[in-house]
């Protein structure tokens, strides 16, 4: 855990907004064991003079394969830690009238949580294979 930190990444709806944190962590877990020794012994990698492209998600679609079934297998687990699931939220949505029945604070959380999904259900559709 000290390699990769606390391991909680931010995406949003273009691209990865930790892509460098991300990168880390995926390649550390993807390692061999001694392959992660060296990395350890070095205590990380030589700063490269390459600097990496943001991180989009059409980009998501090239990472190995490796990287993209962990990113898939979280996704579908924050997915999962919601009550709801997308298709519920958009019916809401589109319901005129159950919408307005809703408080203020209620039509917000809504609408993050729909946000929030939207970007999971697109951070699945590209990792899935």
């Amino acid at each position: 855990m000290e390699m990769v930190g606390e391991g909680a990444f931010v995406f949003g709806y273009e691209e990865v907004l930790t892509d460098e944190e991300l990168r880390t962590c995926l390649k550390v877990l993807c390692m061999s064991a001694e392959e992660f020794a060296e990395y350890k012994d070095n205590e990380g990698w030589e700063e490269d003079d390459e600097e990496e492209e943001t991180l989009t998600y059409q980009k998501v679609a090239g990472l190995p394969l490796s990287w993209r079934r962990i990113l898939h297998s979280g996704a579908e687990l924050a997915m999962k830690a919601y009550a709801t699931d997308l298709h519920s939220d958009q019916r809401i949505l589109d319901d005129s009238a159950h919408y307005a029945k809703l408080s203020s604070r209620q039509k917000y959380s809504l609408q993050v949580r729909y946000g929030q999904k939207r970007i999971l259900q697109r951070l699945m559709e590209r990792t899935a294979g």
